[in-house]
């Protein structure tokens, strides 16, 4: 039976909680949702859930339509994240303001992401071989990845040409995921500048991938591969479209009849017993969806996920956008409950305990190298159970107030900032009290964590290396001893938060040498840094986990 042709995966979410959707014949519409109705369950169609804008732009239109678009992350001193696209013709395109064309990227290419500020790009060209006649549609392909700085309009490519035209590509953690239309997947490492064959070139149509804490995540006409374990499908005649995103991940299975399914992971509404079985993960049911499934994507912070589907479902429980003949829905993901009860009542612990939620360490981890004894020194303050610490913030940092301030503090100017921030302080204050606590350096760390963004700067002196972190909220500078990796203080404001960098700097440089990423948070061994720590600096420890924790409750794994 003949498959019939549907959009290409071109949906995306910003970091900013808009919605990009690509369609075959009115370009890219943009979409800003009322996250709090969808969360609580008292959206419906009579409500205004959704607030519509057009791309303007004659050059993403018509039969030029986008085949991948990606949002990179928020930028603070542009106030707002940057859109890159690439059309089904070949070229590329950076928007600002999701409306004002930035800058148009020439060449031929046929996939786009985001590595930080740095724009990932996969080009491709033909292969000719003299010793075989090819018809244009036999026609080979080669491509080559380039990455490519808006900004400073500094563009490089790597070594390795690969075979076939580029389809998707996923980044994370510094590394490259790429799949290739021989339905092959191949993995890019940053850092050590090797390439990796995870998939070998097949006749069974892959369509989605993404990196997850358990590997790779792909998905097929056949399967879906979460790491080394696999799930069959009953999917032959259909594509399937994937998206990941801390502990989430939706994947949907078209089929040519109502019978769509839709899984997480290992647990859909119509995989079978042993199936479910052969993943290790959370259970999470998502509705199915009558119609066939044109796009599935996460939101970048919040339990919110949202599909694009072809024809509409009475059994839809969740309120419909329709516009040319495509119909557009997100819905709530459920809430993981809190694994742990009798955790110690630690602000260390409250960290862990997030970060475990949000899937950056696993059950055996938490409780082999950090649970038991627990020193008093390690407390910030021992009345504040760890569960309600977790859940307090998390609810504040996912309210409609805290969303509303965080939007001011975005459009506010570098002078306005100050009165915004206060209010926020004042709120996490007032949260933090029916805990029977008053410790503002954990509210100013939430606070910063959430909205600022660092650089670091780096001058050498002999056997030091001079390290200054720059940010919205804080300037900081540190010597860092390359010999015995201890640090030492130059500038004298914020001693609190120093001494929590004093104490992970070392680690932090000892684990990826002197190229620190700009969240640097994201490649701290956190268990190292607990087991390893002196006691004198344990509460420092302790809020500097606090801080990493905040930034998971209300980014996932954006760091």
């Amino acid at each position: 039976m003949e498959v019939k042709r549907i959009d290409p995966y071109a949906i995306w979410w910003s970091p900013e909680g808009v919605i990009a959707v690509a369609t075959s014949s009115s370009g890219i519409y943009l979409f800003t949702i009322d996250s709090e109705k969808v969360l609580n369950g008292s959206a419906n169609l009579s409500t205004n859930v959704f607030n519509r804008k057009k791309l303007e732009c004659t050059v993403v239109s018509g039969s030029d339509r986008a085949v991948s678009m990606c949002f990179g992350p928020f930028n603070v001193t542009l106030g707002y994240s940057l859109l890159a696209v690439v059309v089904e013709s070949g070229s590329a395109y950076v928007f600002t303001r999701y409306q004002d064309l930035r800058q148009t990227i020439a060449g031929l290419y046929s996939s786009v992401c985001w590595h930080g500020s740095d724009l990932i790009l996969a080009s491709y060209f033909p292969i000719a071989d003299k010793e075989v006649e090819h018809t244009e549609t036999e026609l080979e392909f080669g491509s080559r990845i380039s990455i490519f700085n808006p900004e400073k309009q500094l563009s490089t490519t790597l070594d390795r040409i690969l075979s076939g035209k580029v389809l998707d590509m996923r980044c994370k953690d510094g590394k490259l995921l790429v799949l290739l239309n021989d339905n092959s997947i191949k993995l890019y490492n940053f850092l050590t500048g090797e390439w990796k064959d995870i998939k070998e070139p097949s006749d069974i149509r892959c369509f989605g991938i993404d990196i997850c804490d358990s590997g790779i995540l792909s998905a097929s006409t056949r399967s879906i591969r979460c790491g080394d374990k696999e799930t069959l499908i009953d999917n032959n005649n259909s594509g399937v479209f994937i998206s990941y995103k801390s502990k989430y991940a939706v994947i949907y299975a078209n089929g040519q009849t109502a019978n769509t399914r839709s899984t997480v992971r290992n647990n859909g509404n119509e995989v079978t017993e042993d199936a479910k079985a052969s993943l290790d993960s959370t259970s999470l049911a998502i509705p199915k969806i009558c119609g066939q499934c044109l796009g599935a994507a996460i939101h970048p912070s919040l339990p919110m996920g949202v599909v694009l589907v072809n024809s509409q479902s009475s059994d839809w429980q969740y309120p419909i956008l329709s516009w040319s003949s495509v119909n557009f829905s997100v819905f709530p993901l459920k809430q993981f409950e809190t694994p742990f009860q009798n955790i110690s009542e630690c602000t260390a612990d409250a960290a862990w305990l997030c970060l475990q939620l949000h899937g950056q360490i696993d059950k055996q981890t938490l409780n082999s190298n950090l649970l038991g004894p627990v020193e008093p020194t390690h407390r910030v303050n021992s009345n504040i159970q760890a569960t309600d610490l977790y859940m307090t913030l998390k609810d504040l940092f996912l309210s409609e107030w805290f969303s509303d301030m965080r939007y001011k503090w975005y459009l506010s100017s570098e002078e306005d900032r100050s009165g915004v921030v206060y209010k926020m302080r004042r709120e996490i204050g007032k949260a933090l009290s029916n805990l029977n606590t008053n410790n503002y350096s954990i509210i100013d760390r939430c606070i910063m964590t959430l909205y600022s963004q660092y650089t670091s700067e780096y001058k050498d002196d002999d056997d030091a290396l001079q390290v200054t972190i720059k940010g919205d909220f804080l300037t900081e500078s540190f010597k860092l001893n390359a010999n015995t990796q201890q640090g030492t203080l130059i500038s004298d404001s914020n001693r609190e938060w120093k001494q929590c960098a004093i104490t992970l700097l070392p680690i932090l440089s000892s684990k990826v040498g002197r190229s620190l990423d700009n969240q640097f948070m994201r490649y701290l061994d956190l268990p190292t840094v607990i087991r390893n720590n002196e006691t004198s600096n344990s509460g420092y420890v302790a809020e500097a986990l606090m801080k990493a924790a905040s930034f998971c409750i209300f980014n996932g794994t954006q760091w």
